[in-house]
This record gives C-alpha cells, sequence and structure tokens, in this order.
C-alpha cells in the first residue's frame, strides 16, 4: 500500500504513530470508512491481479473509485483501468444536458486528468445549473476551487445579460434622441418610446426588471438567455417604412440593430462560458491530512510524473512547507521553510541539475543565507552569511565544475578577526589575489 499510495507512504512513514508501530511489531491497524467493494478493486489493481479487475463499471461505481483514488493518491498506480472504465462508459453518451450524472462526470473527469470531458461538463454545469449547484457539487465530493468557479461563473454571466438589457434601457431613458430614422421629432421620440416601453415590459414579464441581486435564485443562464432574446423589440419608424410584422414579434428588421447588439453581447458571454479547463484546476487535486507529523499537506499532480506539486506541512521539523514541481525530474522547486533549524528556506531549481537556487535561511548560526548557481555544476554563487564566525560573507564562483577551479572570488566578512576582506581570484591556479584586512 504504501508503494501505490501517497497517503499510506505519509501515512505509515517512520515518523508516525502508525508508521512507528507498523517498524516496531510488523503489522498495523488503520481504521476506515469506505465502500468494501470499491477498495477490493483498487487492492486488485495494486496487488496485480488484473484478471479479476471489472472492465466495465457503471458511472455511480465509476465515481466511487474516483473519490477514492483522490483521497489515497493512487492515480499512477490505477490510471491505466480508469481510461478503460471511462472510455467504456463514454460509449453510452455523456450527458447533454444538466442532471446529476453531470456533476459524477465532472469529479470523473478531474481526478482522472481528461480535459475534454472536464471541460464539456462544465460548460453544462455553468449555463445549466441554478443555486443548488453549490449544494449538490459538495455531496459528489468536487473541489472547493471547481464548485467556486463554476459559481461565480454562473453568476457573473447572468448578471452580465441582464446588465446588457438594463444598460439599454437606462440609454433610452436619457431623454436624448437615438431615432434617426422618424420623419420628424415626434415620431423619433415615439419610435425611442416604443423601444423603451418593448424593453422594460420585456425585461419586467422575465422577472429581470427591477434587477434581480445574486445569487439569482431559480435562474438558469441558458433559460434566461434564451427569454432575452425573446424579447420583443417595437419601434415606430419599422412600421413606417413598411416593415412586415414576424412571427417572433415586432416588424421585421433589427429595431435600431438592438437585436443584433443583444444577440452578440449574449454570445460573448456564452463564449467564456466554455473556458474552464483541467488544467485550471491542477492544484485543486488536493487531499489533507491530520496527523502529528504532518499538521497540513496539500498535494497536486498533473500528468505522467509529477507536474505540480503544492505541499504544506505544520510540525516540529518543518514548520512551513511549500514545493512546486515541474518536468520529468525536479525543473523547478520552491520551498519555504519554517522551524528550529531553519527559519525560512526558500529554493528555485531549474535544469538537470541546479541552474539556479535561491536560499534565505535563519536559523542560530545562519541568520541569512542567500544562494545563486546557475551552470551544469554552479558556476555563480552569491552567498551572505551572518552568524557568530561571519557576519558578511559575498562570495562569487565561476567555473565548469565547482568547487574544484575558482575563476573570481569576492568574500567580505566581518568579526571579531577582519572587518573587511576582498579576495580575487582568477585562473585555474589563483594566479592574481588581492587582501585587505582592518584589525
Amino acid at each position: 500500500m504504501m508503494l501505490a499510495s501517497e497517503h499510506f507512504e505519509k501515512l505509515l512513514s517512520s515518523e508516525t504513530r502508525e508508521g512507528r508501530t507498523l517498524k516496531s511489531t510488523g503489522h498495523v491497524t488503520i481504521p476506515m470508512t469506505v465502500d468494501p467493494d470499491t477498495l477490493i478493486i483498487l487492492l486488485q489493481i495494486i496487488h496485480g491481479k488484473t484478471r479479476e479487475v471489472p472492465r466495465q463499471v457503471s458511472l455511480d461505481l465509476l465515481r466511487k473509485l474516483a473519490i477514492m483514488v483522490n483521497d489515497f493518491g493512487m492515480l499512477a498506480s490505477v490510471e491505466f483501468f480508469a481510461d478503460t472504465w471511462i472510455d467504456h462508459s463514454k460509449r453510452e453518451g455523456l450527458p447533454a444536458s444538466y442532471t446529476e450524472d453531470v456533476l459524477s462526470w465532472l469529479f470523473v473527469s478531474f481526478v482522472f486528468g481528461r480535459p475534454e470531458e472536464f471541460k464539456d461538463m462544465a460548460n453544462i454545469s455553468q449555463r445549466e445549473c441554478d443555486e443548488k449547484f453549490v449544494d449538490n457539487a459538495q455531496e459528489i465530493h468536487l473541489p472547493g476551487g471547481i464548485v467556486d468557479a463554476i459559481k461565480q461563473g454562473r453568476q457573473t454571466a447572468i448578471n452580465t445579460v441582464i446588465s446588457v438589457i438594463h444598460k439599454l434601457i437606462t440609454k433610452y431613458m436619457d431623454g436624448t434622441t437615438h431615432c434617426e430614422v422618424g420623419m420628424d421629432d415626434n415620431m423619433r421620440f415615439a419610435c425611442d418610446a416604443m423601444l423603451l416601453g418593448s424593453l422594460m415590459k420585456g425585461s419586467h414579464k422575465i422577472g429581470i426588471w427591477p434587477k434581480p441581486e445574486a445569487p439569482f435564485n431559480g435562474q438558469k443562464y441558458n433559460e434566461l438567455a434564451k427569454a432575452i432574446r425573446g424579447i420583443k423589440m417595437l419601434d415606430v419608424c419599422g412600421k413606417s417604412a413598411g416593415r412586415k410584422w414576424s412571427s417572433y414579434g415586432g416588424f421585421e428588421g433589427n429595431a435600431h440593430e438592438l437585436e443584433n447588439f443583444i444577440d452578440n453581447e449574449l454570445k460573448a458571454v456564452e463564449e467564456n462560458l466554455g473556458s474552464l479547463d483541467l488544467e485550471s484546476f491542477s492544484s485543486e487535486n488536493a487531499t489533507t491530512r491530520d496527523i502529528k507529523k504532518y499538521t497540513l499537506i496539500a498535494t497536486t499532480r498533473g500528468v505522467g510524473k509529477q507536474t505540480g506539486i503544492a505541499t504544506t506541512r505544520g510540525f516540529k521539523e518543518y514548520a512551513y512547507i511549500v514545493s512546486t514541481r515541474d518536468s520529468q525530474k525536479h525543473s523547478h522547486v520552491t520551498t519555504a521553510r519554517g522551524s528550529e533549524t531553519h527559519l525560512c528556506i526558500a529554493a528555485t531549481r531549474k535544469p538537470k541539475t541546479r541552474t539556479s537556487i535561491l536560499a534565505a535561511g535563519d536559523p542560530k548560526k545562519l541568520a541569512r543565507i542567500v544562494t545563486t548557481r546557475v551552470s551544469d555544476t554552479c558556476t555563480c554563487i552569491p552567498t551572505t552569511r551572518k552568524s557568530k564566525t561571519g557576519t558578511g560573507i559575498v562570495t562569487t564562483r565561476s567555473s565548469k565544475k565547482y568547487p574544484q577551479k575558482v575563476s573570481e572570488v569576492y568574500m567580505h566578512p566581518r568579526n571579531k578577526k577582519f572587518q573587511e576582506a576582498r579576495t580575487h581570484h582568477h585562473n585555474q591556479s589563483l594566479q592574481g589575489i588581492h587582501m585587505y584586512h582592518r584589525k
């Protein structure tokens, strides 16, 4: 289990109570509240009994598997079977409208890294859900970040399309004459008044006048957008120009281009509703633990290897750690630690080895350390230290293989022995040296 599950790897490490029990007695009992049938499938996978693993599962069982995989950190162990389960379930067709199945698919596609399915289900959710989405999503175990994004996307879309109509109403209420087609001022005034009345009456009929407030209870974006597009736009100048009455209400034409304007505004909103993608929520694939050694751990996994990791730990050894890794190895790492030995460390690493490192430490011996390294091994290092032995040191080194060859070194220690010192080394054998001491 420790090899297949990140959760059990941490839980059964030598620093935990369970881990110490396992090490001393050879076995440990861990109480869990899980679905036994789901757990059996996962155990069959990690123990190599692949012939007993079902190739087809129901959507409900697939969701339960996703929950357990997410909680236990077992994606790498079951990813192959997950793709098989998902592809088979897709043959029956993904939901085309908002139902509980949409939420299940949203969670499954999130856990197992299926960006296409995730985007489709997120789009449907934003367009067709109502204010009850949050409660329903929590029952499905959707991460808070995804729930908030869909909730906010729905509310923003509804508020935007309502504002489109209200801005038009405000425009036609300002006393300015907008119609330029009428034959005289009276006709132009009457035309504006008719359009204003159409907008206000139509808005009141569909429940957006006066303007409602978020969370817009009872409103669904797709239904509201359809109702807004169906508002009858009547004008006077269109009738005088001989336009025919259309089956949609009003005269054929565009009512001073308002119909086109509204439609284009709604299309822009709908295009934005389809912009949620899986990559935006990679950091949401997180687990939280509460044990003696690790008071808080949030871990993120992306694809194949470890494309994204964010970890926070709180305990005696490391009071705070944040790490980010991106690549097959570790092309980027940022770490902050707070403890008795290292009050603060920030590190950045970028290559197969380490092309750049920035560290700040504040312990008993080293009050502050800043280190930067660039090259295959370490061609440049500026370092500042504050301690009993040296209150200030700055060192720069440039060479292919550090520390055997040093082409340049600058040092500035301040302590009882040296108030100021400068040293310059050039070439492999240190041909030039200059040092200045003040006692």
